[in-house]
């Protein structure tokens, strides 16, 4: 029995620490973020928008992070109607420095958008029951990639600035405050 407990500890010691997956006592397995910003060309008229969402991520290997961010878009400038967006996008993070408290990292998503636009019904004039505004949706993909840091203000609590540049938006400048798990 002691021999066997001799060999099988050195050996998962060993399998532990030669593996990418991160250790338990390390922190930021996983976080959470709260982030706002803006972004410029998500639609053609108007270009600008105000975003703000949440987004979550979770460690993959030692450098690697996988996340998923859900923004919703205010776009403004000189239009008639209200117009909004949803973007859902899976991100992929590579960092530069994973134990700094200084973590500079390359970030890349590609997603689902969704363009929406309250119009005046034209159905209404002729049924008054009939709502008198609607919204108009339009779908879409969104694809963008950038740098970002998240800068640790104590073990577990980050703020992270990040710009983007793509196709879609063009341009997206962001803050967040984040926390990270485990």
């Amino acid at each position: 029995m002691r021999v066997r407990t001799a060999v099988l500890v050195p050996l998962m010691t060993l399998a532990i620490s030669a593996s990418d997956q991160p250790l338990v006592g390390q922190t930021g397995i996983f976080d959470a973020r709260v982030l706002g910003g803006y972004a410029l060309g998500i639609e053609d008229t108007p270009p600008h928008a105000s975003i703000i969402g949440i987004a979550a991520s979770a460690r993959i290997s030692d450098r690697w992070r996988l996340g998923v961010e859900i923004l919703d878009a205010n776009l403004f400038g000189p239009y008639e109607y209200e117009r909004r967006a949803w973007l859902v996008t899976p991100v992929f993070e590579w960092v530069f420095l994973p134990e700094a408290q200084f973590r500079p990292y390359m970030v890349f998503g590609f997603g689902f958008t969704q363009w929406r636009t309250l119009e005046p019904n034209p159905l209404h004039y002729f049924d008054p029951t009939l709502a008198e505004f609607e919204w108009r949706e339009q779908n879409g993909v969104n694809l963008a990639g950038g740098l970002g840091l998240r800068f640790y203000l104590t073990k577990r609590l980050f703020v992270a600035p990040e710009i983007r540049i793509g196709l879609l938006p063009l341009l997206r400048i962001t803050a967040s405050v984040g926390y990270s798990f485990f």
